[in-house]
C-alpha cells in the first residue's frame, strides 16, 4: 500500500485559526476515523472536509464505529487485558511475599485468589512446597526420641549396675568390736575410793570407724571393707570400764551416765589404733592413756597418769583375724594399766 499524507484544515471554536494534521493514509480509515467523538458530532451539520475521492458513501458508518468503541463490553475487555498485563509485569519485578502460615494453609494459587477476593493471582514460581519441611520435622523428632530413649536406657543400666555393686560391697563389708579378755583380780594393799569413768577420746585419724592400715613408706590408709561397729574410743571405754571393775582396783566403778557423784574421775585417750603392715608380718597396735582426776578439787587436779602400748601379730587368713588381734592388744594394755593404778597413791582432798 502506498503511504500518502492527508492534510486537513478544520476551523477551531476558540480562535479563527487553522488546525492542520498530518497522518499516514495507510493507518487512517476512510474519512478520518481517528477524529474523536465530540469533534465528529460538531461536524455533523457541516460538509465533509474529505476529498470526494475518499469520502465514504454513507456518513453514518463513522458514528456507528465511534459508538461501537463506546460500548461497555469492548472497553471492559480492553481494561481487563491491560490490568492483567500490568499485574504480570509487577509480579515479575516485585514478587508478592507470602507468610509461612499462609503457605502452609493454602497450597494452590487459585484457592488463595478466591480467599483474597479479586486480588491479582500469585505466580506459581513463588509458591513453596511444604512437604519436604514436614518430612524434615518428623525426621528430627524421631532422632530426638531415639536419643532420649537410648540415654534413658543407658542411665537405667548404669544405675542398676551401681546399685548391684553397692549391694555386693555391703555384703563384703564387716564390722567388729574390740573384745578384751577376762581381767586378773588384784589385791592391792589399799583400794582406792570409788571412781566415775568419764568420756574417752581418740586422736585423729584413729577416731575413724574404718580400720586404719599403716603401709611401707609412712603411708596410712582406711580399710573400707573392715571397720568398727561404733566409734572406736567409745567401744574401748566400755571394755576398760568392765575390765577395771573386774580387777578390783577401786571400791566402786560408775559409768559417766550415772548420777552418782564419785570422789575420783577417770578419763582415757586413745593415741594409737591401727594395723601395722610395715614389718614381715602384720600386727595390731593399741596405745591407751588413762588419767585419774580429783573430782572434789575445784581445778580437777590430775592425781595419776598412765600410758601403755601393746603390739600383737596376726595372720590375715580369716576376716576376724585383725579384730581378734586388736582385742588381745587391748587386753594387754588394760592389764598393764590396772597394775599401775593399783600401785599408785590416789588420795583425794577432804571437803
Amino acid at each position: 500500500m502506498i503511504n500518502m499524507i492527508w492534510r486537513a484544515s478544520v476551523p477551531t471554536s476558540r480562535r479563527n485559526e487553522q488546525w492542520r494534521a498530518s497522518v499516514p493514509t495507510s493507518r487512517l480509515p476512510p474519512c478520518g476515523r481517528i477524529v474523536s467523538g465530540p469533534i465528529a458530532e460538531r461536524r455533523e451539520g457541516q460538509a465533509s472536509a474529505c476529498p470526494a475521492a475518499v469520502t465514504p458513501p454513507h456518513q453514518k458508518s463513522l458514528r456507528l464505529r465511534v459508538s461501537a468503541l463506546k460500548k461497555h463490553s469492548t472497553l471492559n475487555a480492553l481494561r481487563a487485558g491491560t490490568l492483567r498485563t500490568l499485574a504480570r509485569r509487577r509480579s515479575r519485578r516485585h514478587p508478592i511475599k507470602i507468610s509461612a502460615s499462609l503457605r502452609l494453609c493454602v497450597k494452590k494459587p487459585s484457592t488463595l485468589n478466591v480467599l483474597r477476593a479479586g486480588t491479582p493471582a500469585l505466580p506459581t514460581a513463588h509458591t513453596q512446597n511444604t512437604r519436604p519441611t514436614r518430612i524434615t520435622l518428623v525426621t528430627n523428632r524421631l532422632r530426638v526420641s531415639l536419643v532420649l530413649l537410648a540415654s534413658s536406657l543407658l542411665l537405667a543400666g548404669c544405675l542398676s549396675g551401681s546399685r548391684q555393686a553397692q549391694r555386693e560391697a555391703l555384703t563384703q563389708k564387716r564390722t567388729f568390736v574390740p573384745l578384751a579378755g577376762p581381767a586378773k583380780p588384784l589385791s592391792p594393799a589399799h583400794r582406792a575410793v570409788a571412781v566415775k569413768v568419764r568420756a574417752f577420746r581418740a586422736q585423729p585419724p584413729f577416731d575413724a570407724r574404718h580400720f586404719i592400715v599403716r603401709r611401707p613408706g609412712g603411708e596410712f590408709a582406711a580399710d573400707y571393707y573392715n571397720g568398727w561397729l561404733a566409734a572406736p574410743h567409745e567401744l574401748i571405754r566400755v571394755q576398760a570400764t568392765r575390765y577395771i571393775e573386774a580387777s578390783g582396783v577401786f571400791e566402786a566403778v560408775y559409768d559417766s551416765a550415772s548420777g552418782t557423784v564419785a570422789p575420783l574421775g577417770l578419763e582415757g585417750l586413745v593415741t594409737e589404733l591401727y594395723l601395722d603392715h610395715t614389718g614381715d608380718e602384720p600386727a595390731a597396735v593399741v596405745t591407751l592413756r588413762l588419767l585419774v582426776l580429783d573430782e572434789r578439787a575445784p581445778s580437777f587436779t590430775v592425781l595419776a597418769t598412765h600410758e601403755a602400748q601393746a603390739r600383737v601379730a596376726y595372720t590375715p587368713g580369716t576376716p576376724s583375724a585383725a579384730s581378734e588381734a586388736f582385742g588381745q592388744a587391748l587386753t594387754q594394755v588394760l592389764e598393764k594399766l590396772t597394775t599401775d593404778l593399783s600401785t599408785s597413791k590416789l588420795s583425794v582432798a577432804e571437803r
